[in-house]
């Protein structure tokens, strides 16, 4: 793959593939593209909020249920509605670290039902 010459210029801020390739695609062509290219791998990042589709939270159904309280308020206040951390201090009267430690392993134990 050609790297761009605006990657160069721009000191770590990387553009998409410039192959002719990777220029002019379908809508389905390039949802096949995402799931199946390694190259594009690297350019993707999921955010929980935003994949949070009903299908999704049904597969988290059983491990939300699982949840701790604390956890719960994490998942449904903060990723889901968006509230900030600093509001859920507040509200819980939970020290910031905790949440954000939470927070941290509450995301991998999500990530790691979503794998299975």
């Amino acid at each position: 793959m050609n790297m761009s010459a605006y990657k160069h210029r721009n000191m770590g801020v990387i553009s998409l593939p410039t192959d002719i390739e990777y220029r002019n695609w379908s809508k389905d062509f390039t949802k096949w593209k995402i799931e199946n290219d390694s190259q594009l791998a690297q350019y993707l990042v999921y955010d929980l909020g935003e994949a949070a589709a009903w299908d999704n939270l049904v597969a988290l159904k059983n491990e939300a249920k699982k949840l701790s309280q604390l956890e719960q308020v994490i998942l449904f206040e903060h990723l889901l509605e968006k509230k900030t951390i600093t509001q859920l201090v507040e509200e819980c009267g939970v020290p910031r670290i905790t949440l954000k430690r939470l927070k941290k392993q509450l995301l991998q134990k999500l990530r790691n039902v979503m794998e299975k």
